[in-house]
């Protein structure tokens, strides 16, 4: 399907195949249906707004734990846990091609999980 405009300015989608009719004389730029931009940029896709980023869930499981760290006692191995799960949602990220995002959660969550270990260990040095 084209996206030229016809002899009456309509234009056809190249994504839903709807064809959008022109206003007054001007050819529509975008999709009435599912807002792709109508011959801008052949061969380039444009969005009008971006859709979400998939996060992975060992990214969001990292940040639960980075906050569970600071809990006394199991706050321990959990901050450990958190390491080792940001790991694998770098590389889950990593290994995506671009299709996950969440990297800054998985960073805030061995931050706190390292602030939460920090604060353990003095805990146990003070003896609290």
């Amino acid at each position: 399907m084209s996206s030229v405009p016809n002899e009456t300015g309509a234009r056809t989608c190249g994504r839903c195949g709807r064809t959008t009719k022109a206003r007054d004389g001007v050819p529509p730029r975008y999709c009435a249906t599912c807002g792709q931009a109508l011959g801008a940029w052949p061969g380039r896709v444009r969005h009008r707004f971006a859709p979400p980023a998939r996060v992975p869930g060992s990214a969001v499981a990292a940040l639960a734990l980075g906050f569970c760290a600071f809990i006394p006692f199991i706050g321990l191995p959990l901050g450990f846990f958190a390491l080792a799960l940001r790991g694998s949602a770098k590389q889950q990220i990593r290994r995506s091609g671009g299709q996950l995002g969440g990297s800054g959660i998985a960073n805030l969550g061995v931050s706190l999980a390292v602030l939460g270990l920090v604060m353990q260990l003095m805990w146990y040095r003070v003896g609290c």
